[in-house]
């Protein structure tokens, strides 16, 4: 029964180091933190303005985020975070405010500065927000 166990653990150890599993990663950082971040590891931010009610967001979660190719663009050209656009006078709310987002998503994009470089306003399948990111990364290039 023991050989059995560690057959099975091997299994899963070897799955797991074999699978690689790309999407967009979204780092738990304050804004700030991620200029930070975003000047030293010569990236730009991006941030998913969103809601817990917003159906859309959800689906740019499921459907978008998760793709491979767009995780891996991702992963090497910004920092990512999210910010709960309604989270009732808190710093999530004032900020979406003080950007005039009115829409959910919104997923706006900064340079390392906090220039605001580019946005995108609801919900885009994987290739589109491929586009969009891309777009947002030139005018980084460009600046």
């Amino acid at each position: 029964m023991k050989k059995v166990y560690a057959l099975f653990a091997a299994i899963l150890i070897i799955a797991s180091t074999t699978t690689s599993f790309a999407e967009v990663h979204f780092k738990n950082i304050t804004y700030a933190d991620a200029l930070k971040q975003a000047a030293k590891e010569k990236k730009i931010v991006m941030i998913d303005f969103y809601t817990d009610w917003c159906g859309w967001c959800k689906r740019l979660d499921r459907d978008t985020y998760s793709s491979d190719e767009l995780g891996k663009y991702a992963d090497d050209n910004v920092i990512a975070i999210k910010i709960n656009a309604d989270d009732k006078g808190g710093v999530g709310s004032a900020f979406s405010n003080k950007l005039g987002i009115s829409g959910f998503p919104t997923i706006v994009f900064f340079d390392a500065d906090g220039k605001e470089l580019h946005r995108v306003v609801g919900y885009k399948p994987a290739p589109g927000f491929m586009q969009e990111m891309i777009k947002a990364v030139d005018k980084n290039a460009k600046s």
